[in-house]
């Protein structure tokens, strides 16, 4: 009896799905330095002393986590250039899967760090006045520290969430994984092999990353003090 399986197939296309993972990797990278600056900027931005700004960016990241990444991915590629005209604003799919998958993430980063940097009790930051201070001085090295000691493990479970997604913006045909699967699948008709392929190479890289999280977690937590079971 024939077995359904044939791998080889991926031996042969192994070069072609390699580089397509390393664009993964490189859009990963992108989304996550856009997420992190722009998540930083918006959680400040909640809590400064001007109305309009904070108020902005609320609503900004309210709106953010309220539309799915690829509906605002296909929105960026496909009707900002028949708003603006094409000749002003055409993404490329990189640019647009970035934007999208750069925002949706800062959503989440700024409710992260807004919420780190608010568990910090409001009297450290008086005592840092006291000793003479200023405002960025005490942000700096009094509340951003700390902050980031408590927000980080979840940040960086987006920051994991967002290599994951990162499948979706094969939608606008950005040459990833996912992508480039479907063009091997397209020329050998081995959608088993291929898709498994695939699965395969997120599992080895995902399971481990969740694992290190995990364990570098479960020691902070320990040497604060806490125990985590």
């Amino acid at each position: 009896m024939k077995s359904m399986w044939d791998f080889s197939v991926i031996v042969q296309y192994a070069p072609l799905l390699a580089g397509a993972f390393a664009r993964t990797i490189i859009l990963t990278c992108w989304v996550i330095l856009v997420g992190t600056i722009g998540g930083t900027v918006l959680a400040l931005l909640q809590m400064s002393p001007f109305a309009p700004l904070r108020w902005a960016a609320r609503g900004a990241v309210e709106t953010l986590l309220a539309m799915p990444a690829l509906v605002l991915m296909v929105w960026l590629y496909y009707c900002l250039p028949m708003i603006l005209g094409s000749g002003r604003v055409a993404l490329t799919g990189m640019e647009a899967a970035v934007a999208a998958l750069g925002m949706s993430l800062a959503a989440f980063v700024a409710l992260s760090a807004r919420a780190g940097i608010q568990s910090i009790p409001y009297g450290q930051v008086e005592a840092a006045y006291c000793c003479g201070l200023s405002r960025w001085a005490t942000l700096r090295a009094v509340i951003f520290p700390q902050a980031w000691r408590r927000a980080w493990p979840a940040i960086v479970a987006q920051y994991i969430t967002a290599y994951k997604f990162s499948t979706i913006a094969s939608v606008v045909a950005v040459d990833e994984l996912l992508h480039a699967g479907s063009d091997v699948i397209a020329q050998t008709y081995r959608p088993l092999e291929v898709y498994t392929a695939i699965a395969f190479c997120f599992c080895i890289t995902t399971i481990p990353l969740n694992a290190l999280l995990r364990r570098v977690e479960t020691r902070m937590a320990w040497a604060g003090g806490i125990a985590v079971l």
